[in-house]
């Protein structure tokens, strides 16, 4: 029998069942009151405590460096915005980096055409 969904995770934002009443689950895996599964409880610890300013982005970036963030282009944009911030990554940073090295390289381009060249023959 499929059981039904009735919490969601904070991080990724995932249905899932986790039972409310047993006690023995609630002393096992209390993390299930919140996320999908025990690597985005460690994701959110750390971001609770930065978003409190319990913890610098130091000491979150280190915390996190031990815990699996893959599919973090799934997580929620709260969750996301947080690790971004943390991790330094902009919102649409590959466009923007494309923008910089397209704007370097023409004022590199610019720049050579400007410097005065000699005839070595003269």
């Amino acid at each position: 029998m499929s059981k039904e969904i009735n919490h969601w995770c904070v991080i990724c934002g995932n249905g899932y069942h986790a039972c409310d009443t047993c006690n023995e689950i609630k002393k096992i895996t209390p993390w299930k009151k919140l996320t999908d599964t025990i690597e985005h409880y460690k994701i959110f610890t750390v971001l609770k405590d930065y978003n409190n300013k319990v913890i610098n982005k130091r000491e979150a970036k280190k915390m996190l460096s031990g815990i699996d963030l893959s599919g973090r282009e799934n997580f929620k944009e709260s969750a996301k915005n947080l690790l971004n911030d943390i991790f330094g990554v902009m919102e649409n940073n590959d466009k923007e980096v494309d923008n910089i090295v397209t704007k370097n390289i023409d004022t590199i381009a610019n720049e050579a055409e400007s410097v005065n060249t000699y005839d070595i023959t003269e």
